[in-house]
């Protein structure tokens, strides 16, 4: 059996300035039932941004803390130096996409098997795809920039894509 109660014009002392079955506020009592589950969230569970101010990880010696942990920290507090990463990200994936089709147009295969299903459809098609999907990357770590994670996995992308042009570099001397 549900409770109704007034919501308008009680006092302490107990009684209505009205009589409560005829007023609009005379209503099921709400407190009674648990609204927290009853509404659906869209929210991300997770709130933490990474960058603990309790615990002093700067301190600690090592490539990873050294490159990853102190680059991110860096870039957050930093917002020009995270867009110039995003551009050399930008600009390191174009002189990928140049290497790529010289060594195809050379005689060698590619490695990617997205990037191969691209280029047999054709390299324009091939260069929109790798520029879209490099500016999208960008952009999400640009709207995600708070998050130590996400900064992180933006150093490493660099890391990477500097040792994929030196690999390249050292394929067009070796075999040009």
């Amino acid at each position: 059996m549900e409770k109704y109660v007034c919501y308008e014009g009680k006092d302490r002392r107990g009684g209505c300035k009205r009589h409560c079955e005829g007023c609009e506020s005379f209503a099921i009592d709400r407190r009674k039932k648990d609204r927290r589950h009853n509404s659906v969230s869209f929210r991300v569970r997770e709130r933490r941004e990474g960058f603990d101010r309790r615990q002093n990880h700067i301190t600690r010696k090592g490539f990873y803390h050294f490159v990853f942990r102190r680059g991110s920290l860096h870039l957050r507090h930093n917002q020009i130096a995270l867009l110039i990463l995003l551009i050399v990200f930008n600009l390191l994936s174009i002189a990928d996409y140049m290497f790529t089709l010289k060594a195809l147009n050379a005689g060698f295969a590619e490695g990617n098997p997205i990037m191969d299903a691209m280029f047999t459809v054709g390299p324009a098609v091939a260069a929109c795809f790798k520029i879209g999907l490099t500016m999208f990357v960008a952009a999400m770590v640009w709207l995600f920039r708070r998050y130590r994670a996400i900064l992180e996995i933006s150093i490493l992308f660099i890391l990477m894509y500097m040792l994929l042009i030196i690999y390249h570099i050292y394929g067009a001397i070796r075999f040009y």
